[in-house]
């Protein structure tokens, strides 16, 4: 199942694209991460994982290995994108 990617919030969809902007080099990998969540949002090939603690209800996937992270929750027909950086700035 192929699921649709939603920002919940203005501020989710600009942060992707100020990320973007000032990471150019990395959209090939973030159009990869994202596609392989709507496929399958606990992919284990770009470090899908549950979250603990104040944010038990959202997953994290790796865009860059211990670099940046992109910060999400899906139901069966969504992923909704909430945050995008590094470890310190997501958490």
């Amino acid at each position: 199942m192929t699921r649709t990617l939603i920002f919940p919030s203005g501020a989710a969809k600009k942060k992707l694209a100020r990320f973007i902007e000032q990471h150019p080099e990395l959209e090939g990998r973030i159009e990869k991460v994202l596609d392989a969540l709507l496929k399958n949002p606990r992919d284990p090939g770009v470090g899908a994982h549950k979250l603990t603690v104040q944010f038990k209800d959202f997953y994290g996937a790796d865009v860059t290995p211990r670099s940046y992270r992109i910060v999400y929750a899906f139901s069966d027909d969504h992923v909704y994108f909430l945050n995008i950086g590094t470890h310190d700035e997501v958490y």
